[in-house]
């Protein structure tokens, strides 16, 4: 499992997605938004009323994802953020609404302690998943219930100081798989207890898998129906 070390950017004013490109979109949620009455306008009313459920910190990270999200996304079908519309699949995925412009803009987020991470492309599905790597997920847990006996395999091999980094590398590719599948929890567990290895293979086929570190305490996976994608890493701010 290749881990790859990249440098983010500062986006061009009208970003433009070519055929076969990913941009992935670095977000710093503890940029706490100067007015929250006024970053608040960005997001929909239902938006509005599940912000106001957390605590004020909590609030201020939740509105900075998504004032991002509104943001990034409305700069690549010409929208202003507030008048962009979703739909969301059987398990939560969600997709734009609108002209052929806006349907065919495929996305994904994922956040973990004071980053997010927002996948853009056009028409192949898309999946993104980061983790803190001082996170609280049981490891042991996670292992156990979720891993094939080949990957437990694989981090036993591993001197002791790797092993805790790749099992949450190996977890950012089984959620950012899950969400570009539109699936939940228990394709996974199926998949993971499988004997059968060509099933397993069979349940990843076709996605390409890019695993990278968001800087020294974080890494994400992206997994895209792309198999030969363009990457382009962007850093947003408000």
């Amino acid at each position: 499992m290749k881990q790859v070390n990249v440098k983010w950017h500062s986006p061009p004013k009208k970003p433009v997605l070519a055929d076969g490109d990913i941009h992935l979109w670095r977000v710093a949620l503890n940029q706490f938004p100067k007015s929250i009455e006024k970053s608040l306008k960005f997001l929909s009313s239902d938006e509005q009323l599940v912000s106001k459920q957390y605590s004020l910190s909590q609030q201020k990270k939740y509105i900075v994802k998504h004032q991002a999200l509104r943001s990034i996304l409305g700069k690549y079908i010409d929208d202003s953020p507030q008048q962009l519309r979703f739909k969301y699949g059987v398990n939560g995925k969600p997709h734009l609404l609108g002209n052929v412009k806006a349907e065919r803009l495929m996305f994904n987020m994922s956040h973990s302690h004071k980053l997010g991470i927002i996948a853009v492309t056009e028409e192949k599905s898309i999946g993104v998943d980061i983790e803190h790597i001082q996170s609280d997920l049981s490891l042991v847990s996670l292992v156990s219930q979720f891993y094939t006996e080949t990957e437990i395999g694989v981090i036993n091999s591993l001197p002791l100081e790797r092993q805790s980094l790749v099992t949450l590398a190996m977890w950012t590719r089984k959620e950012a798989l899950l969400k570009a599948r539109g699936e939940d929890i228990s394709s996974l567990i199926r998949a993971s207890k499988s004997k059968n290895t060509k099933r397993v293979r069979k349940y990843a086929k076709k996605y390409l898998r890019h695993t990278f570190d968001m800087d020294r305490e974080y890494v994400a996976t992206v997994v895209s129906e792309n198999v030969s994608p363009n990457f382009f890493y962007w850093e947003w701010r408000d």
